[in-house]
Order: structure tokens, then sequence, then C-alpha cells
């Protein structure tokens, strides 16, 4: 699946009050031929361009345009789609220009709206006349929510070295995790929307061997590959992060959530004053929880308890599916191979039956993600909701080790009185990654 496949291009365009020139130019899909309003003053709108559809279910609307001279960051765009026998404003406010990008223009809304119609003007608000230029615009379907993932990447400026704790046979080789974190991205951004979509780092970022006071620097080399993504990414709290923060000091909580690149996080509040290591958002209809939830110890005593009532709370603010994102296992089902260590896991259910027991009563949860354990595949089905955990690179035995996934769920297959149900899905990338095709899970009304 690709995600521009789920843009379209409008089938009609009118200009009823005839404010416009070359007006098909906008629907041709051609990012350089143009619909011109000209001599557009200073304080004045252009008329609106009208766009026509066969009825389809749609949650976004994007466009390309550029005034005539400079940018002045004042200028304004006003979008409206028709949907429900009405128009239904989309976006009204300013714009950014940023040349050939697609990812710049681009607005949603609840999906599961049947659209036929959009419309669009512009404001000129600087101190100039100007011809406004409209290069494209296009409907986007309602897709399934894609998003990148992975874990425990692990930077660090030691040695490839052995990690033989808790009966452990593994090798950390932590000298490629710039590269194979590149590629992550890289894959990202071939694959995710970055309106629709986002990516998402499991925790461990920086491996708790790195020398003392080298944890910002790693964070900052994390960062500089993250920058050039137009992706949103996530970053969210692992145990070797938390102990170089609480036990080494290599940083503040205050220094390390300021150092993250995150730019969907900053945006959307994290961290949150009410949990200040876990934090929501919402994209393409969902409602996304990260726990802070390192491993087993933290969801014990006072902080466990916090960390309980913050997602119940979570949980029962949103109608929208939710999937819930944690760096720990939230399942004890033994690991496939059988391996012992895997109590330190998540082996005692002890701490996480009530954690489970808060997710299955919500009867919103689509699935639960999770890292940490690097081996994987260690994914249960537990009251119809999934729990998958995904392979992490920094356990690599062959230098081209580099399990990531591209993650695809659909959650409207079916509706019916009283549920929907829908699918899970992994396409694993790297020689330790495995695909998952999806067990099908139901979502009980709200």
């Amino acid at each position: 699946m690709v995600w521009y496949d789920y843009y379209i291009s409008p089938t009609g365009v009118t200009d009823p009050d005839s404010g416009w020139n070359s007006e098909a130019n906008a629907i041709d899909g051609v990012l350089n031929t143009y619909a011109v309003s000209n001599d557009v003053t200073v304080g004045n709108w252009t008329e609106f361009l009208y766009f026509s559809s066969a009825a389809f279910d749609g949650d976004g609307f994007r466009f390309s345009a550029d005034p005539s001279i400079p940018f002045n960051s004042r200028n304004r765009v006003d979008i409206d789609l028709y949907y429900d026998d009405a128009w239904n404003n989309l976006y009204e406010g300013s714009w950014a220009l940023d040349g050939v990008s697609l990812s710049g223009h681009a607005y949603s809304i609840d999906p599961n709206q049947t659209v036929t119609q959009a419309r669009i003007r512009f404001k000129a608000t600087g101190s100039q006349t100007i011809n406004m230029r409209l290069g494209f615009v296009m409907f986007h379907k309602v897709a399934p929510l894609l998003f990148g993932i992975s874990g425990d990447q692990h930077f660090s400026d030691n040695v490839d070295h052995d990690w033989p704790n808790f009966g452990q046979k593994e090798y950390r080789r932590v000298t490629t995790a710039p590269t194979r974190f590149g590629a992550f991205i890289e894959t990202v951004d071939e694959n995710i929307d970055p309106i629709f979509g986002f990516s998402i780092h499991m925790g461990d970022a920086v491996d708790s061997r790195c020398s003392s006071g080298g944890m910002p620097g790693k964070l900052a080399e994390l960062n500089s590959i993250v920058d050039d993504s137009d992706v949103p990414f996530l970053n969210i709290i692992g145990n070797h992060d938390k102990w170089e923060i609480d036990s080494r000091g290599d940083m503040t909580w205050a220094e390390y959530f300021a150092a993250l690149s995150n730019h969907a996080t900053q945006a959307n509040g994290f961290p949150d004053g009410a949990n200040p290591k876990g934090y929501t958002f919402d994209v393409g209809g969902f409602r996304c929880i990260v726990l802070y939830y390192p491993y087993l110890d933290y969801v014990q005593g006072p902080e466990g308890d916090d960390q309980q009532a913050w997602l119940t709370a979570r949980l029962s603010e949103t109608s929208k599916p939710v999937i819930i994102f944690s760096h720990a296992y939230l399942h004890t089902q033994m690991h496939q191979y059988g391996d012992p260590s895997y109590a330190y896991y998540g082996g005692d259910d002890t701490y996480l039956a009530p954690v489970r027991t808060i997710i299955e009563n919500s009867g919103k949860v689509i699935a639960v993600f999770q890292s940490h354990y690097h081996r994987a595949k260690s994914n249960a089905t537990i009251n119809e909701i999934p729990y998958v955990g995904v392979a992490c690179p920094v356990h690599a035995p062959l230098i081209d080790d580099n399990a990531y996934y591209i993650v695809e769920v659909t959650p409207n297959v079916f509706q019916g009185p009283n549920q929907m149900h829908g699918t899970v899905k992994l396409t694993g990338y790297g020689s330790m990654a495995f695909d998952y095709n999806g067990d099908k899970f139901s979502l009980m009304s709200a």
C-alpha cells in the first residue's frame, strides 16, 4: 500500500464568480500548471474556486499554491468541504509556503464524512497586490492508519559488545545505530503520509553503556536524522533512558524532554502535565496513548497507580478507537522459545493484569505495541486485543539486521449494531523483523 494512492484529483472545477483564469489547471494533478486569480489587492479575498467529485468517504484536503510576490506569512487561506448537505469549514488561517513540498498544505477532518465538493479562496494581507496561483488541489479518501515503528536503537559511543544479563546470550551492535535508524526514517518517508501518519521509536534511544555524560550528544545525533523527515516523529521512554537520567544523572527530565526533536509530541502537549512521562495524540481518526512503562518495576507502587489512573482518564475522554504504545510488555505469555529470561520482560501478572483490565474495559483499544524484548515474536491476543512485540535491531548477530516495521490499522472493515471489526498488519524490514498478518479484533461500541 502506498500512502499517496489515497489522494484523488477532483473531477470538475467551476468558477461561478469569474474570479480565476485557467481553472482546469488546478485539477490536472500537475504541480507547475496553475489556475490564477490576478490583482488581489491588500485586505481582499479571491473569489471561491469550487471543486466537485463523485461522493466518497473523505478526511482531508491538500493543495499547492503560491502568490506572485515574496511570501508574507499573514496571507490567509479559507477551505470548505461539502458534506451532510452543508458547507463545513475545514481550515481558515495562515499557510506556509514551502516550495514543492507536498506536506505543507494539507488539512484533516474526522474520517467517514461523505464529501462531494470543496471550495478554496485566498486573502492578500501583506503590503502588495498579488496574483494568486493555485497549482493543484486533491481530496484525501479515508485510509487505513499507517505508521512506522522501531524500538531499542541503543545509540552509544561504546563498542559492540556481549550482553549476558538475565541469562540472555545476545550481542549488541551499537556502532551501526545511526545507519540503521537512518534506514528506518528513509522507509518511513517513502511509505507514510506526513499529515495522516507518524513514526514512533519505542524507547531506549541511548544505550546505558554509553559513556557518562554522553546521552545529550547521542540524542542530538538521533535528532539530526529525524529532522530530515517530514513525517511527525515520536519517542517514548525506555529503561535505559530512565536509568541514565534517574541513576546516572546524564540529564534532568526537563533537559531530556527539551532535547527531543519530536515534532509530533511537542505539538500535542508532551510532556502531559498530569503524567509528565506519558502522552496522547490524535491522528487520522485515532487516539494514540503512550504509556510510561519502561519495564515491570514501574507499574508497581504509587507511580504505577498514578499511571493507571491517568490511562483510565485518557481512555474515558475519547470516543475514537485507541492504539497503545508501551516500552515493556503488558502481557505474560511465555516467549515461544521458552527463554527463562522472559520473566524480566513482564512475567509477573500481579502488576500487568490491572493495566490490561483498564484497556479491555474501555472497549476502545485496537492494539498494544511493545518493544524492550529484542527477540520479540511474543505476540498474543488477549480478550480480542493483539499485544504485539516488535523485534529490535540492537540485538544483531548479523551486520545487516535492522528490524523495523510499517504498520497498517483498519478499524472499520465491518460495523454492526454493537461492534466493529478490523485488522492490524505489520510489514517487517530487516533480517530479524517478522511480518504480522493481522489478528481480527472487535471493539465494543462505547
